[in-house]
């Protein structure tokens, strides 16, 4: 039988021999061709928005249009009962004149039009013009189309031209090529990320709720020839999400179920959902080993760019999965798990969108458990030295470094820049059986004053932009009431303990990080920590202060996910993620990344982080298809498999990359430089600075 939410509409336009395509009206998107008189099946949600298209009305020899003349509709008047046969062009006794017949099957009139003939190869063309308001509404937006001229009848459940019949039994398996199901676009032609940065017009948004919608997307996008970009809240700062094409937004996708397992204990399969509460809900309440520092971030988002948390063990929020579920080039959903093909996993744990539409992520959960979070304000001096750093990573469960710049600022002092005055928080966590601190309404309300704080500490900032020279004072005064408490030590259960710091969606900044390889002795971490404090007095001599926020570092395991930015065959390795953070629209951030970038790049062979503002550095996609080659040759392999026709790679910076992997490879002009992949072991590198 017909599903309840589906009608059968039969195309009854009184045009006996046309083939018709059918739109949909707010994006003109074509979605299938039937003849006239032929059945189509539908969701009743579309039954009021869509458009039949007829394509063979009358062929001309021009595509050249212009808009007709304001008086054009009323110097004209309407031929009713015309003689002449429907759908007909004939001259008149004007050569340069041409009339056009439509027909109302409502009333069995026909309708006659009068196009004005400029020239050889130009007509005047109605823009919109209503014949029968309660009937057709011809548009003629674009009366030239492929040489013909094309008639718009808008079909709604009100008008006389649309004949609504019940579908006959058994219709779907009957009339399965005449389905169209639920891919609608939103009426919002418009998306921004996060930080503002980006904001696109795509042909279409789609905002799917279902794994049906999903595959309807793919299958559109097949059939029109599109291609598709995907995203969740947005927190993307790079232009991975960027299309011209379909955007495909997966946030009403918040399906989460947990499941006992006879390998892993416990695992849950989220779609684009905020996990945290559906876990501690759970009975018994459950948690994700490590996460990212805010809750608001979704799980496919995180995925598909090697997103990670402070958790030293657990390595990137990739490597906590044990399967995934993705719609792929071909509309299919395929499933990928070390179980099933462990290559084909390792490329799919960071895709960046390449393979497909991220449907749902099962994750490895374990019991809910209890950190204790130790919070300490140490001078810069007395804390960054290599062996200290190594005992805590040793000592904790994870741990974090953040440095405000110019935290020890003293507008009184003769020098009021000095660098020995300044702090580092080091942030770590530690196991235990010991009860938490705080009842989740004190957290929810800590959460919210820190909310009003970060607002508040972001207003400030922005404000000083053009007056660079008052951001020292300005972060002094941050930081100063930040640690007022002095130093702190809490339990929290997993999700709070992680999740330290409010999500405050309105903070619009601008992110840069960076993952190397950790020397044995820690001493390239202390190093670099270091550099990052200079190079920032450096620049501020000068008067310029690129950086407003904070710099952070965490240290993770290494990763076989092949395009993650720690990557390694060595599962024991440790890598460094340095993370930058500062007001949007800073000046001087690009200059001091160049700085900053290049110098890791050249030492540590350092990747940056997909999802953050890795096209920033100059000629960055020479330098990433150098050192990712070997990543690149094995990923398109499973890239090609599941989406031969390119339709998720959309993405002009990746295809740069990949090119210049899988392509003709150009050289020139190119310089061979010496770079220390953290082993001590020079390696040459081609790539163009």
């Amino acid at each position: 039988m017909a599903s309840n939410n589906k009608q059968a509409l039969r195309v009854s336009s009184g045009l006996t021999s046309d083939v018709l395509k059918v739109r949909d009206v707010s994006t003109t998107m074509e979605i299938m061709n039937i003849s006239t008189g032929s059945w189509l099946i539908l969701p009743t949600s579309l039954a009021s928005s869509l458009t039949i298209q007829t394509t063979t009305i009358r062929s001309f020899t021009s595509t050249n249009v212009s808009p007709a003349p304001t008086s054009f509709a009323d110097s004209n008047p309407v031929f009713k009962n015309a003689d002449k046969p429907i759908n007909s062009s004939y001259p008149t006794e004007n050569s340069n004149e041409t009339h056009l017949d439509t027909f109302d099957p409502g009333s069995s009139l026909r309708q006659r039009r009068l196009f004005k003939k400029y020239d050889d190869h130009s007509f005047n063309i109605p823009v919109h013009e209503i014949i029968n308001e309660n009937i057709i509404t011809v548009h003629n937006k674009s009366a030239f189309n492929s040489g013909s001229m094309s008639t718009i009848i808008e079909l709604d459940d009100d008008k006389s031209s649309i004949d609504f019949q019940k579908a006959p039994p058994n219709w779907e398996e009957s009339y399965q090529d005449f389905v169209v199901h639920s891919a609608t676009p939103i009426n919002n032609k418009t998306w921004e990320n996060w930080n503002g940065a980006i904001n696109i017009s795509p042909d279409a948004i789609f905002e799917p709720s279902t794994l049906e919608e999903l595959i309807d997307i793919v299958k559109l996008a097949k059939e029109n020839n599109k291609t598709i970009r995907c995203a969740a809240q947005g927190h993307t700062i790079s232009s991975l999400s960027v299309t011209e094409h379909y955007l495909v937004v997966v946030t009403n996708l918040t399906q989460v179920t947990m499941k006992e397992h006879p390998k892993y204990g416990w695992t849950v399969t989220a779609e684009a959902a905020d996990l945290d509460e559906a876990l501690r809900k759970h009975n018994p309440p459950l948690a994700l080993e490590s996460a990212v520092v805010f809750n608001t971030f979704r799980v496919s988002g995180v995925i598909a760019t090697g997103s990670h948390g402070a958790k030293t063990s657990s390595g990137i929020m990739s490597d906590q999965i044990c399967s995934m579920k993705i719609v792929t080039g071909s509309g299919e959903v395929c499933e990928f798990s070390e179980d099933i093909n462990k290559s084909e996993f390792n490329a799919a744990k960071v895709n960046l969108g390449l393979l497909g539409i991220i449907y749902s992520v099962t994750f490895r959960v374990k019991p809910m458990y209890n950190l204790r979070m130790n919070d300490l304000y140490i001078p810069v001096n007395e804390w960054l030295k290599p062996h200290i750093i190594k005992n805590l990573v040793e000592s904790s469960d994870g741990i974090e470094i953040l440095y405000f710049p110019f935290n020890g600022f003293n507008q009184s002092d003769p020098k009021p820049l000095d660098p020995n005055r300044d702090l580092v928080w080091v942030k770590n966590w530690v196991r235990t059986d010991e009860p938490v601190s705080f009842t989740q309404q004190q957290i929810q309300k800590t959460h919210e004053l820190q909310a009003q704080g970060l607002i508040q500490q972001f207003q400030f900032i922005s404000s000083i932009l053009q007056t660079p020279k008052e951001t020292p004072n300005a972060i002094a005064m941050t930081w100063n009431a930040l640690i007022s408490g002095g130093n702190t030590s809490f339990v929290y259960q997993v999700p709070d303990a992680l999740h330290f710091a409010a999500s405050e969606e309105s903070l619009k900044l601008d992110l840069v990080e960076y993952g190397f390889k950790i020397d044995p002795d820690f001493s390239n971490v202390a190093t670099e920590f270091s550099y990052i404090i200079q190079s920032l007095y450096e620049f501020a001599a000068q008067e310029k202060f690129p950086v407003n926020y904070l710099a952070e570092f965490r240290i993770i395991k290494s990763s076989e996910a092949l395009l993650s930015n720690n990557f390694d065959h060595d599962p024991e390795a440790l890598y460094c993620h340095m993370d930058v953070g500062t007001v949007h629209g800073t000046p001087g951030l690009k200059e001091w990344v160049q700085l900053i970038g290049q110098r890791l790049f050249e030492k540590y062979r350092a990747k940056p982080h997909w999802a953050k503002n890795w096209e920033l550095h100059l000629n960055v996609n020479h330098y990433l298809s150098d050192i990712l080659s070997n990543q690149i040759k094995q990923f398109e392999k499973v890239r090609e498999k599941y989406d031969p026709d390119k339709i998720f790679f959309d993405n002009k910076s990746l295809q740069d990359i990949f090119s210049r992997v899988l392509g003709p490879q150009k050289s020139n002009g190119s310089k061979k430089m010496e770079i220390n992949d953290g082993t001590g072991v020079p390696h040459p590198l081609r790539f163009f600075f």
